[in-house]
């Protein structure tokens, strides 16, 4: 029975450490997320509290009294755990359909890659979304929900809008935002928006062919 104890103390401690680990390198990528640090703090506690429960019962200081306390506190920490995620996150369809505006801008995004690497090829902006090569490219240009396609817009000689129908409003500070921190330069408002996109200009850099070094 010992070596069940010991290997569950294993693998507690190690369950807490690569938990540590990830928040380290997920803050330090600059990709952390309220949503994250919920979910890592919540396997931290729980980890926490199964190692400190089998330290206890190995070392025989585990009474009936110290059960009890630890029964309350699983529970009292499992309560906090949920409403935690609910006032942080929100309730499960608002994080739904937070995730679905965050598949909306990640698409944008490539839309906008393949729309700006096209004109610096061509020195123009294409004229429809039809002219680029996105499903080739693996690139979704449909909402996941309605299917209609998102909306290009060519404004000016370098200028240009990409719009979509949003369900949350990421202009809103007091939203509970679980999303990640990557689209704070694609702030929207829920309902159909569009977002103002100018193409860089050139460079010399740019322009320059790459030197082959033998």
């Amino acid at each position: 029975r010992k070596w069940l104890m010991y290997l569950t103390l294993f693998v507690a401690a190690i369950i807490v450490i690569v938990t540590l680990i990830m928040i380290v390198n997920t803050f330090l990528s600059g990709e952390i997320s309220s949503r994250f640090i919920l979910k890592a703090l919540a396997t931290i506690a729980v980890a926490a509290l199964i190692f400190s429960y089998y330290l206890l019962d190995i070392k025989d200081g585990l009474t009936k009294q110290n059960r009890r306390i630890y029964l309350w506190s699983t529970s009292a920490v499992s309560l906090a755990l949920i409403v935690g995620t609910f006032f942080v996150v929100g309730t499960p369809g608002q994080a739904r359909l937070q995730r679905l505006d965050s598949e909306r801008v990640s698409s944008l995004q490539s839309i906008q890659y393949v729309i700006e690497e096209s004109s610096a090829l061509d020195g123009t902006l294409p004229s429809s979304i039809d002219q680029l090569d996105i499903i080739g490219r693996g690139i979704v240009a449909i909402d996941p929900v309605t299917g209609e396609p998102y909306v290009y817009e060519v404004t000016g000689d370098t200028r240009y809008k990409l719009c979509a129908t949003f369900d949350t409003n990421t202009k809103d500070v007091t939203r509970r935002d679980g999303g990640n921190f990557s689209n704070a330069e694609w702030p929207h408002t829920d309902g159909y928006y569009c977002f103002e996109k100018t193409v860089p200009e050139k460079t010399d850099t740019m322009l320059k062919a790459p030197t082959v070094t033998r």
